[in-house]
């Protein structure tokens, strides 16, 4: 019997709605209001010194377009799952639910995209930005409509949670350095080595967020048919968004990145290097998202009773 989170035909079969309809909700508020405070965060940092605006907005530019992925990817889920809620039969059939998806992703990176426009005006490389982070939207909205809903739900609260994490983690950037013995006055072989040790920690953190959320997420749905490969499956989406928005970062934001990398050698390297830092973060979440999901479920697992002596002897 086939497992219903592995076939690959049922990637996009209605399934029935998400039981926690109200959480839901909860997660797109959550996520639209994650991707105003980025790109808050983003104008403000860009804006505090206009001379480094280019190069600024370069380093900003990956964490923008994965905030877009997520909460494309949450608003596609949420429109298509309150739509089914409601008994609208045109989400039950694969097309149309993708089609519906995809545009709900793309609203609501539209906005974001409204706002860089209006704040920066309509030059080539801001419009190719903006257009970046409508289509990661679109994009990330395309994959809410997979299915079954519950992993699906559970692999973009987790998502959520990571992005969260992360900068939660980059808040503390400094003290972790200095901790690690990369602060003010340290060599270079010093720094090279703490921020090593701050990446493991990132990733680290990040891995741990995707599988106990998802996990946590997966559990209190209250499915009981679902197996380890559904638990595989939503600790390792948070790593899928996460190499698609670098995808896109790198194709969609190629200008902007190639225009800051042009300013200096040291600009060029630490973006070359940054890109690099992304993609093993990503796998890292995939991966150790994975596992620690799939582990936490064997963990409530019932453990098999030892044989009794008796048993053994007379089936000898």
């Amino acid at each position: 019997m086939t497992d219903r989170a592995t076939a690959p035909e049922e990637l996009f079969e209605e399934s029935e709605p998400v039981r926690s309809y109200p959480r839901t909700g909860l997660m797109l508020a959550l996520a639209v209001a994650w991707l105003a405070t980025i790109l808050w965060v983003a104008h403000a940092s860009i804006m505090a010194d206009t001379r480094l605006a280019l190069t600024t907005a370069a380093i900003a530019l990956p964490t923008v377009i994965a905030t877009s992925v997520v909460a494309g990817a949450i608003a596609g889920f949420a429109t298509v799952t309150m739509l089914a809620a409601r008994g609208a039969g045109i989400v039950a059939r694969a097309l149309p639910r993708v089609g519906i998806a995809l545009g709900a992703g793309l609203v609501t990176s539209g906005l974001g995209s409204l706002a860089i426009l209006l704040t920066f005006g309509a030059q080539t490389s801001v419009a190719t930005l903006a257009t970046a982070v409508a289509v990661a939207g679109a994009l990330g909205g395309a994959i809410g409509a997979l299915r079954p809903a519950e992993v699906t739900a559970a692999g973009f609260t987790a998502a959520l949670a990571v992005l969260v994490v992360g900068f939660a983690v980059r808040l503390f950037h400094g003290p972790l350095m200095t901790l690690y013995g990369g602060g003010p006055g340290a060599n270079a072989a010093s720094v090279n080595s703490a921020s090593g040790f701050f990446l493991f920690t990132d990733a680290l953190l990040g891995g741990l967020a995707a599988g106990l959320v998802a996990f946590w997420h997966l559990r209190s749905s209250r499915v009981t048919e679902l197996r380890w490969p559904a638990f595989f499956a939503a600790g390792a989406l948070s790593g899928v968004l996460l190499l698609l928005a670098e995808a896109i970062t790198r194709v969609g934001g190629g200008p902007l990145l190639r225009l800051a990398s042009s300013i200096s050698d040291y600009d060029r390297e630490s973006l070359s290097d940054a890109g690099i830092a992304r993609v093993k973060y990503s796998l890292v979440v995939f991966f150790l998202g994975a596992i620690i999901a799939m582990i936490a479920f064997g963990r409530t697992l019932p453990r098999r009773r030892p044989a009794a002596d008796g048993q053994d002897d007379s089936a000898s």
